[in-house]
């Protein structure tokens, strides 16, 4: 069974911009421009495939976010003593989950491991210690498992 080890995360989405490259005479390249801020319509729209609902016995209901190679991140409460947990994707795909692959009880994470008959998307994590207060951040999941992907804004 891997360990993936469960370090500070932040779920951070961007895009960057493409830099230009010199020219062959010599010229200086242009410096490469901002990346394009994304509204949170724009984030949403990108993550949302890769956000699932997770389904435990004993009638808990959580979000999880698909990190890599069909591993699926969520908090531990919402997964400690099920089972059975199912993840399911937005097309509403009913995914059993195979394993737990590690937990980390402090800072109430779970990764959990899936088999889908296809790849499913991940999204790509960032480095909390590059978050800093007053920085915007976005949460989208499945509170109290009566509103399916809502989107809610903050601050760190």
């Amino acid at each position: 069974m891997r360990q993936h080890s469960l370090g500070r995360w932040a779920l951070i989405v961007a895009i960057s911009g493409a830099a230009l490259s010199a020219t062959s005479l010599g010229c200086r390249p242009a410096p490469a421009p901002a990346p394009a801020k994304l509204t949170p319509k724009d984030i949403v729209a990108q993550s949302k495939p890769a956000i699932v609902r997770i389904e435990a016995t004993g009638d808990r209901v959580g979000t999880g976010f698909v990190v890599a190679d069909n591993v699926i991140a969520t908090n531990l409460h919402v997964v400690a003593g099920a089972s059975e947990i199912v993840a399911i994707t937005l097309d509403q795909s009913r995914l059993p989950v195979t394993s737990v692959v590690n937990l980390d009880p402090d800072r109430d994470l779970a990764l959990l491991l899936v088999a889908p008959a296809l790849p499913l998307p991940s999204l790509r994590l960032g480095d909390s210690a590059l978050m800093a207060a007053g920085d915007s951040v976005l949460a989208i999941g499945n509170p109290l498992g009566v509103l399916d992907y809502t989107v809610s804004d903050g601050l760190v």
